[in-house]
């Protein structure tokens, strides 16, 4: 995982674990190559891994929520279908009041 991802989830981890009344969505999604049950299954994957790492850090179970949207949801924000791809293989942090 690239360090600058690695701070960021550290750095909301060090939050939740202030904080527990506060909960996030962990979003998984997917690039629009493969088939829908593959994305879907690829988007959860990616979501546990952050909720595993958190988990670790010290943030409890129960503020945490996963949904993976795989591909359905596939944003297109560049002028190149590489970077979009890219930029689509993610797991959004949703911080909920």
């Amino acid at each position: 995982m690239n360090n600058h991802y690695s701070s960021i989830i550290e750095s909301v981890a060090c939050f939740l674990s202030k904080n527990q009344n506060v909960k996030v969505i962990l979003n998984g999604y997917s690039d629009i190559n493969g088939g829908s049950e593959y994305n879907i299954a690829l988007g959860q994957r990616r979501a546990n891994s952050v909720y595993e790492i958190m988990r670790i850090l010290g943030v409890n179970d129960t503020q945490m929520e996963i949904i993976s949207f795989g591909k359905e949801k596939f944003h297109k924000s560049s002028d190149t279908l590489e970077n979009d791809l890219a930029r689509n293989r993610r797991v959004d942090i949703i911080i909920q009041h």
